[in-house]
């Protein structure tokens, strides 16, 4: 028979036991177990640099459609070379409206002015209609003209008003073969220079691409003399206008003593700056000078598509795997 005093200390004991195991499973969770933050390199992880490189180099814009183009020359574009390249011209820009403007004699300063031009100016309209404007000495007026045809008539058009009536999207100027005559670039050719950066700039004020080209060679200018008159223009130009440099050290087709000697002409037989002289030739030279400017101006109001992005080009290249003996172990 077991004791009372027994029987009260094992009754205390369960009870006892009770309480701590009650106790146990009330005590809430550590907070180093359930609450802990988030890694911040698994929720706050910045976009690597070349996500960042691509969102900020966009694909460039498309170029600006050319709907208007103007040509600006001296004899050799009131010539077999003007109405080549307006032809051409429309050929390369079916949308576009060519108007070519060639005054004989004429440089920089008779577009800026508009003086009067002794041997003629000829405009060749959207459409190609050929039209010699009237009170020339090669096209003079007549009675059947009237009192509206002045001995003076025979006027270039000024640039200013050219650009405002035509608005072009690209502006080629073959000028300055009757600026060379000014002297030398000591004393002379820096007079050149304000008209050269006020044609330009103009031209640039109407939102116009422009593309300059240098004069065509010269039998009897001496060629460093011509070679240094068109590095004269390239460094005023300065960036402002594409250069088309007519040198035959770039274009060797356009050699005008090569020609003549070819062909075994004598002074009398051609006058040292045009090439139709050459017939044939000439003709073809002609063409030829034409298409290159207008290639070149095709590259100038559509240039060929950028290299791809930085962030594309950057791009980690994946290595091949290293091969594996299967002697290693």
């Amino acid at each position: 028979m077991t004791h009372p005093i027994a029987r009260t200390s094992i009754w205390i004991g369960l009870l006892l036991g009770a309480f701590v195991h009650t106790s146990a499973l009330a005590t809430p969770p550590s907070p180093a177990e359930d609450s802990t933050p988030p890694s911040p390199a698994e929720d706050s992880t910045p976009p690597s640099p070349a996500e960042d490189t691509v969102l900020a180099n966009p694909s460039p814009a498309p170029p600006k459609a050319v709907r208007s183009v103007l040509v600006l020359g001296d004899s050799h574009g009131a010539g077999y070379f003007g109405r080549q390249i307006h032809k051409m011209l429309r050929a390369a820009y079916p949308d576009a409206k060519v108007t070519l403007v060639g005054a004989c004699g004429k440089a920089e300063g008779g577009f800026l002015g508009g003086s009067s031009s002794h041997c003629g100016v000829i405009t060749i309209n959207r459409w190609g209609g050929l039209r010699h404007v009237k009170g020339c000495a090669k096209n003079p007026c007549t009675e059947a003209d009237g009192p509206s045809c002045p001995k003076k008539a025979c006027r270039t058009p000024k640039l200013r008003k050219l650009l405002h009536q035509i608005k072009p999207d690209l502006t080629i100027v073959q000028l300055g073969g009757n600026s060379w005559f000014m002297g030398s670039m000591e004393k002379g050719w820096q007079r050149v220079v304000k008209r050269i950066h006020t044609v330009a700039d103009l031209i640039l004020k109407k939102n116009s691409a422009c593309v300059w080209v240098t004069p065509g060679d010269h039998f009897y200018w001496p060629a460093d003399s011509q070679d240094a008159f068109a590095a004269f223009y390239e460094k005023t130009l300065d960036g402002r206008c594409t250069v088309f440099n007519s040198r035959p050290s770039h274009h060797p087709y356009l050699d005008y003593r090569e020609s003549v000697e070819a062909m075994g002409l004598k002074r009398r037989q051609h006058d040292g700056i045009h090439y139709g002289w050459f017939k044939a030739r000439g003709r073809k030279i002609s063409k030829q000078w034409a298409a290159d400017i207008v290639k070149l101006a095709m590259e100038v109001t559509h240039p060929k598509k950028p290299l791809a992005s930085t962030a594309q080009a950057t791009q980690p290249v994946a290595q091949p795997a290293e091969s594996v003996s299967p002697n290693s172990p």
